[in-house]
């Protein structure tokens, strides 16, 4: 298995422990879904993403063409939401939240990188740049990158609690610029 594909589920599978229906936002090619989806048999991946991937082959794993912005699903239809590194490549991240929040009944796992100081930005956007060359053409480039601050005052905002955070570390290990963060959050019951 791909190194980078075991480091994701090493980070995620943890905190999906009894949930039956998840969501893959900005899924790409659903190597991250399909993998999850073969560790845990019992869990339906839907993976959503604006630009066509292969239709998976595996069980248990569908995929959703979306416009990136307003989700098509109803309110409250997966038991959990995932986001690896989305976010910071949406024109407006806080909007995408909401539709996170929307669609999740209860937890949404956000993995994404955090500035740690404003200095870092630029670094950041060469590393991002430079990553997603080799990938799915026409990847949308705003860099959203937030700090951990604004990343608080979100999740306050929507009633969100950090259930769970874990570092993932600091990519790349060669020009180490803001911090990676996986966020486990649930929503109030309040």
């Amino acid at each position: 298995m791909d190194p980078y594909i075991s480091h994701q589920l090493s980070l995620v599978c943890p905190y999906l422990t009894g949930i039956r229906k998840l969501l893959d936002f900005g899924c790409g090619d659903l190597k991250l879904g399909k993998a999850i989806a073969k560790n845990i048999p019992a869990l339906s991946v839907t993976g959503v993403d604006i630009i066509r991937t292969n239709q998976p082959k595996e069980k248990n794993v569908t995929f959703v063409l979306s416009d990136g912005k307003t989700l098509p699903f109803q309110k409250n239809t997966f038991d959990a939401v995932l986001s690896y590194h989305v976010l910071h490549h949406c024109q407006d991240p806080s909007y995408i939240l909401d539709e996170l929040v929307r669609v999740s009944k209860k937890t949404i796992i956000l993995v994404e990188p955090v500035l740690r100081l404003s200095l870092e930005k630029p670094g950041f956007i060469f590393v991002d740049i430079l990553t997603n060359l080799s990938r799915i053409p026409n990847i949308s480039f705003p860099f959203s990158v937030k700090h951990r601050e604004w990343w608080e005052r979100e999740f306050r905002r929507r009633k969100l609690n950090i259930r769970k955070e874990k570092s993932a570390g600091v990519l790349p290990i060669w020009l180490p610029i803001g911090t990676t963060i996986c966020f486990v959050l649930e929503k109030s019951t309040e």
